[in-house]
């Protein structure tokens, strides 16, 4: 009899659950090629092949619901390693990066150092030193999409030094992804700035895997909030001074007084990147969410065939 394995994974000596996401992700493409092939059987004589193909399908979708169960699991717990660290940005140095536009995403970035760079020089540095690890290697949207591409464009524009045009294909992407993340229909005109309160709802239902409440999400989706309502998305009126932090409605309404600058663009990828990672983990929680019931009535309905099976041949 053909079969699926359920997916066991390995005991475990640090907090990461990449592992299991990776032999996951290669198990359940060959898994679904096996219920395929089943479910023709089945489809052809149910009677005959109905004990085999719901054992593989109830196996399958477990296993399917793992997986995004373990993606939601490695970002929590990658949450609450990460505040475990001994070397983290302190209030003041959080509070000058703030004021200076940065969305500060990961609160564990070591910034002790000896020289006299200030701290803004310092993270910038950081930013521009490990771009290809931080930024250049994520896929936004499906890879190949044309949100990933237009992201592949921004990339290259930034390493050609051609910085307004990153920065119009970042704007763009920051939008797109700000209104995956509000779940938008597309009935009507969107305006990031009235949707700030739904996305901050949407993080907000994502489920908490473990006892440990971790806010560091919506704490992210607050500074989002904070930067596109006073600075990125602020209106700004030609005959006003120009801001320090960049605001797409003097680029995208040509008046702007002042070149766009590395430092733009690497706030930019920051506002980007996070965005992108809390929409990855939303759609992997209402996947796992969507999963739940089917799987319940998948099982109770496996358990009926196993027990009539039982009794058939008693």
């Amino acid at each position: 009899m053909r079969e699926i394995e359920l997916y066991q994974s390995e005991e475990k000596y640090s907090l990461s659950y990449i592992e299991d996401i990776i032999a996951l992700n290669e198990k359940l493409p060959k898994d679904s090629l096996v219920l395929a092939a089943i479910k023709k059987d089945y489809d052809a004589d149910n009677q005959e092949f109905e004990y085999e193909y719901k054992k593989a399908e109830l196996a399958y979708n477990i296993n399917l619901y793992n997986y995004y169960h373990y993606y939601v699991l490695d970002f929590f717990y990658r949450a609450i390693e990460g505040s475990l660290r001994n070397y983290q940005i302190g209030k003041s140095d959080f509070d000058i990066l703030k004021e200076k536009g940065w969305l500060i995403f990961d609160t564990n970035f070591h910034i002790m150092t000896f020289d006299n760079r200030t701290v803004e020089q310092r993270y910038q540095d950081y930013f521009f030193t490990s771009f290809d690890n931080i930024f250049a290697r994520i896929v936004i949207g499906e890879k190949g999409s044309p949100i990933d591409n237009y992201y592949k464009q921004s990339i290259d524009c930034f390493k050609h030094r051609l910085y307004f045009n990153c920065s119009l294909g970042l704007f763009s992407i920051i939008e797109s992804l700000h209104q995956s993340l509000a779940k938008y229909d597309g009935s009507d005109f969107y305006e990031i700035k009235k949707n700030l309160d739904k996305v901050k709802d949407n993080v907000k239902e994502i489920t908490q895997p473990i006892k440990t409440e971790v806010k560091h999400f919506q704490n992210l989706i607050d500074q989002l909030n904070d930067l596109i309502s006073n600075h990125y998305f602020k209106r700004s009126k030609a005959i006003e001074d120009e801001p320090q932090i960049i605001c797409r409605n003097r680029i995208a309404h040509g008046i702007l007084s002042r070149d766009v600058s590395e430092k733009d663009c690497l706030q930019l990828f920051c506002v980007a990147r996070t965005l992108n990672l809390l929409l990855t983990l939303k759609s992997a929680d209402d996947n796992m969410k969507a999963l739940e019931p089917k799987v319940q009535e998948l099982s109770a309905a496996f358990k009926a065939i196993r027990e009539k099976n039982n009794v058939e041949n008693s």
